[in-house]
């Protein structure tokens, strides 16, 4: 495994981030936007002003304090999304594992999320972290974790 991903840390995403952030956006590829947005989208700075302001977004930093990946909650939603060329290293379980947390110190009685049905990836990790099948709308699949 890398240096980069071994020295990861999760924090709140603040306003003195979106440079970070920019760059993150970046590094997307247009497929893995498609997936997590349900649509091809440019990701502009005031896209990603927006997302630093809405709900709580945590990123996990490398050891370069560049953004591996975001997990945000808003409400009791849930939206992640890892960089491109980092899936498939755990980034993207450690963001959920730390948004459930955080939920939890929270009081939230639940999280949910929507996905493409397509998005087999992110459904399995969903899955593993006990999301479980709430419905389905189309090309739409909402998961929901009870809390404690």
């Amino acid at each position: 495994m890398c240096a980069s991903l071994v020295s990861e840390r999760i924090r709140l995403l603040g306003p003195g981030d979106l440079p970070a952030y920019i760059r993150f956006a970046e590094r997307l590829e247009p497929d893995d936007i498609r997936l997590r947005f349900g649509r091809l989208l440019r990701w502009t700075e005031a896209c990603a002003r927006e997302m630093l302001v809405s709900g709580e977004a945590y990123a996990a930093f490398d050891a370069w304090g560049e953004i591996s990946g975001i997990v945000r909650i808003v409400d009791t939603e849930l939206a992640l999304i890892v960089r491109s060329d980092l899936k498939r290293h755990g980034i993207g379980l450690r963001l959920l594992d730390h948004a459930v947390r955080r939920a939890v110190e929270r009081g939230l009685p639940e999280l949910s999320g929507h996905f493409l049905a397509e998005n087999h990836p992110a459904l399995a990790l969903a899955h593993r972290a006990g999301f479980r099948l709430e419905g389905s709308y189309g090309s739409l699949v909402e998961l929901r974790l009870c809390l404690p």
